[in-house]
Protein backbone atom coordinates (compact mmCIF):
# COMPACT_ATOMS: atom_id res chain seq x y z
CA UNK A 1 0.00 0.00 0.00
CA UNK A 2 3.07 2.43 0.48
CA UNK A 3 4.29 1.88 -2.76
CA UNK A 4 1.37 2.76 -4.38
CA UNK A 5 0.68 5.85 -2.49
CA UNK A 6 4.51 6.82 -3.62
CA UNK A 7 3.47 5.81 -6.98
CA UNK A 8 0.74 8.02 -7.33
CA UNK A 9 2.72 10.52 -5.61
CA UNK A 10 5.34 10.51 -8.17
CA UNK A 11 2.69 10.51 -10.86
CA UNK A 12 1.17 13.84 -10.12
CA UNK A 13 4.50 15.37 -9.31
CA UNK A 14 5.52 14.05 -12.98
CA UNK A 15 1.91 15.18 -14.35
CA UNK A 16 2.53 18.56 -13.09
CA UNK A 17 5.98 18.59 -14.60
CA UNK A 18 4.65 17.82 -17.63
CA UNK A 19 2.02 20.50 -17.33
CA UNK A 20 4.51 23.26 -16.49
CA UNK A 21 6.71 22.47 -19.41
CA UNK A 22 3.72 22.72 -21.96
CA UNK A 23 2.60 26.09 -20.81
CA UNK A 24 6.47 26.82 -21.19
CA UNK A 25 6.03 25.92 -24.62
CA UNK A 26 2.64 27.29 -25.02
CA UNK A 27 4.07 30.84 -24.23
CA UNK A 28 7.35 30.85 -25.60
CA UNK A 29 5.27 29.96 -28.94
CA UNK A 30 3.30 33.25 -28.57
CA UNK A 31 6.43 35.03 -27.53
CA UNK A 32 7.81 33.99 -31.23
CA UNK A 33 4.88 34.66 -32.73
CA UNK A 34 5.00 38.39 -31.44
CA UNK A 35 8.44 38.83 -32.26
CA UNK A 36 7.57 37.52 -35.57
CA UNK A 37 5.06 39.91 -36.27
CA UNK A 38 7.23 42.57 -35.17
CA UNK A 39 10.06 42.02 -37.25
CA UNK A 40 7.58 41.72 -40.28
CA UNK A 41 6.51 45.52 -39.08
CA UNK A 42 9.35 46.84 -39.19
CA UNK A 43 10.37 45.61 -42.41
CA UNK A 44 6.93 47.33 -43.80
CA UNK A 45 7.76 50.41 -41.86
CA UNK A 46 11.10 50.84 -43.47
CA UNK A 47 9.98 49.74 -46.96
CA UNK A 48 7.19 52.32 -46.33
CA UNK A 49 9.32 54.74 -45.36
CA UNK A 50 11.87 54.36 -48.34
CA UNK A 51 8.91 54.05 -51.08
CA UNK A 52 7.47 57.53 -49.79
CA UNK A 53 10.57 59.35 -50.09
CA UNK A 54 11.30 58.04 -53.50
CA UNK A 55 8.10 58.79 -54.34
CA UNK A 56 7.49 62.23 -53.04
CA UNK A 57 10.92 63.59 -53.21
CA UNK A 58 11.32 65.40 -56.10
CA UNK A 59 14.21 67.71 -57.76
CA UNK A 60 14.48 70.57 -60.01
CA UNK A 61 16.47 68.69 -62.45
CA UNK A 62 14.11 65.21 -62.28
CA UNK A 63 11.96 67.68 -63.46
CA UNK A 64 14.22 69.40 -66.52
CA UNK A 65 14.48 65.99 -67.47
CA UNK A 66 11.13 65.01 -68.19
CA UNK A 67 10.35 68.13 -69.52
CA UNK A 68 13.15 67.70 -72.13
CA UNK A 69 12.19 64.15 -72.66
CA UNK A 70 8.33 65.44 -73.74
CA UNK A 71 10.23 68.14 -76.18
CA UNK A 72 12.07 65.38 -77.52
CA UNK A 73 9.25 63.18 -77.93
CA UNK A 74 7.00 66.43 -79.47
CA UNK A 75 9.75 66.51 -82.18
CA UNK A 76 10.55 63.46 -83.04
CA UNK A 77 6.95 62.93 -82.94
CA UNK A 78 6.79 65.76 -85.79
CA UNK A 79 9.60 64.48 -87.81
CA UNK A 80 7.65 60.95 -88.48
CA UNK A 81 6.33 60.85 -91.66
CA UNK A 82 4.74 57.03 -90.92
CA UNK A 83 1.13 57.59 -89.67
CA UNK A 84 1.19 54.36 -87.87
CA UNK A 85 4.91 55.55 -85.94
CA UNK A 86 3.48 58.78 -85.36
CA UNK A 87 0.16 57.56 -83.69
CA UNK A 88 2.16 55.56 -81.57
CA UNK A 89 4.66 58.12 -80.38
CA UNK A 90 1.81 60.85 -80.42
CA UNK A 91 0.04 58.28 -77.45
CA UNK A 92 3.53 58.23 -75.75
CA UNK A 93 3.91 61.92 -75.70
CA UNK A 94 0.21 62.34 -74.37
CA UNK A 95 1.07 59.79 -72.01
CA UNK A 96 4.26 61.79 -70.70
CA UNK A 97 2.35 65.04 -70.68
CA UNK A 98 -0.32 63.54 -68.13
CA UNK A 99 2.39 61.89 -65.61
CA UNK A 100 4.30 65.36 -65.25
CA UNK A 101 0.72 66.80 -64.88
CA UNK A 102 -0.04 64.23 -62.51
CA UNK A 103 3.12 64.53 -60.58
CA UNK A 104 3.76 68.35 -60.21
CA UNK A 105 0.25 69.84 -60.56
CA UNK A 106 0.19 71.44 -64.10
CA UNK A 107 0.93 70.89 -67.86
CA UNK A 108 4.50 70.99 -69.35
CA UNK A 109 4.37 74.30 -70.68
CA UNK A 110 3.61 76.15 -67.56
CA UNK A 111 5.95 76.83 -64.67
CA UNK A 112 4.38 76.22 -60.79
CA UNK A 113 0.78 76.18 -62.57
CA UNK A 114 1.44 79.90 -64.47
CA UNK A 115 1.86 80.48 -67.94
Amino acid sequence: MIDDGREVVALSANKQQDSSIHGEQKTSRKGCLGLMLAALAFIVLVYGIIIAYMTTHRTDEQKVNELQSIRQCQQQTRETADDAVAHHRRNSCQEMIEQFEAKYGHPPGTVNGEE
